[in-house]
C-alpha cells in the first residue's frame, strides 16, 4: 500500500492522513450498507419481482393481440371466399360456364389456362379462364351479377372487351377471369 501512495505521489507525512481517510471511508460505507442492506435487498426482490409480471403480461398481450389478429383472418377469409389451391380454382373456374348457362349465354370460346402470377409477387399462382359470348346488355349485366354475387369468390375479371357486332343489336364480349391462389410450396421443392 505504501509502494502505491508513493507511486501517486503521496508524500510521507501525507500517508498517514490518507490512510485514516480511507480507514474512515470505508468505515462509513460499511455502516451504510449494514442499516441499508435489507432495504436494499428488498428493493431489488421488489424490482426483479415487476420485472418478471411486466414479462408475463407482455407475452400474455402478444397471445391476445395474435389470437385477435388470427380470427380477423379467418373472418375476413371467409367473407371474400378465399381460394385455397389450385383444384378450387379450377372448380370456381368450371362454375363459370354454369353460371353463363343459368344467364342465358351461349359462349362460343370457353378455354382455361394456368400460369403464374404476374409482378413480383412469386407466392401465388393463378388460373384462367378465357370466354366469349354475344349478348344483349342486360344478358352480360346478369351474368356479371350471377358470378360476384352466388357465391363469394376470389374470382375476379382481368381483362374485358366489349364491342358491338355487326348488325348492332347485340354485345360482342370477350371476357378473361382469374382466380388467384397460394402456391404450394412443397410441390416446389420437389
Amino acid at each position: 500500500m505504501i509502494e502505491f501512495l508513493g507511486k501517486i505521489g503521496v508524500k510521507g507525512e501525507e500517508r498517514r492522513a490518507v490512510i485514516l481517510f480511507l480507514l474512515i471511508v470505508l468505515v462509513i460505507g460499511n455502516i451504510v450498507w449494514v442499516f441499508m442492506g435489507p432495504e436494499y435487498f428488498a428493493l431489488k426482490k421488489s424490482l426483479e419481482d415487476f420485472e418478471r409480471k411486466n414479462e408475463k403480461l407482455a407475452i400474455e398481450a402478444g397471445e391476445s393481440h395474435l389470437k385477435d389478429l388470427k380470427m380477423s383472418v379467418d373472418t375476413l377469409k371467409k367473407e371474400i371466399g378465399e381460394v385455397p389451391d389450385k383444384k378450387k380454382a379450377q372448380n370456381l373456374m368450371a362454375e363459370i360456364n354454369s353460371k353463363g348457362r343459368r344467364s342465358g349465354l351461349n359462349f362460343t370460346r370457353s378455354r382455361g389456362s394456368q400460369g403464374g402470377a404476374r409482378g413480383k409477387n412469386r407466392d401465388f399462382d393463378e388460373e384462367r379462364r378465357v370466354v366469349s359470348f354475344q349478348s344483349d346488355l342486360v344478358g352480360l349485366v346478369e351474368f356479371l351479377k350471377n358470378v360476384s354475387e352466388e357465391e363469394k369468390s376470389m374470382i375476379r375479371v382481368g381483362s374485358l372487351n366489349v364491342s358491338p357486332t355487326t348488325d348492332r343489336k347485340q354485345l360482342r364480349v370477350d371476357m378473361t377471369f382469374v382466380a388467384s391462389y397460394p402456391k404450394n410450396i412443397e410441390e416446389e421443392e420437389k
